[in-house]
């Protein structure tokens, strides 16, 4: 799995010409209605994997908690992951995502208890994802 760092402010100049781009947009390219954090970002640049309590980044986000997403830089789309095998969103929160080298696994934590069957420990639990549904 990729580390993720937190990023500090190291005190060197800012390279000129330097490109940023601002991936927790929502699916139209509005801005998004709550905050996004604990962004890691796969080997090649191409996928990068975070949390958001946006409501507005995919259609349909109702649960009132932290979500996991994935967003393909080349497609220029944004995924919500932290669901179930049937696609029903999880029902608490889900935090701290990180992502394989080549963008194909995600694991992140959730004190959702439907993601998966028979979850009834009322723990946070870890998951892993193959992103491969979503990049076909």
């Amino acid at each position: 799995m990729a580390t993720r760092t937190p990023l500090t402010d190291t005190g060197a100049p800012c390279p000129q010409n330097i490109q940023v781009e601002r991936i927790s947009v929502a699916s139209d390219g509005t801005e998004v209605n709550g905050f996004s954090i604990d962004a890691a970002i796969s080997a090649n640049g191409r996928f990068v994997t975070y949390q958001s309590v946006a409501s507005n980044l995919v259609p349909d986000d109702t649960n009132g908690s932290g979500d996991i997403f994935l967003y393909d830089r080349k497609e220029g789309t944004a995924e919500r992951i932290s669901v179930a095998s049937d696609g029903t969103e999880g029902n608490f929160f889900s935090s701290g995502p990180s992502i394989s080298a080549n963008g194909r696994h995600v694991a992140y934590e959730s004190f959702a208890s439907n993601l998966v069957p028979d979850d009834t420990n009322g723990s946070e639990d870890v998951f892993v994802v193959s992103t491969d549904y979503w990049l076909v």
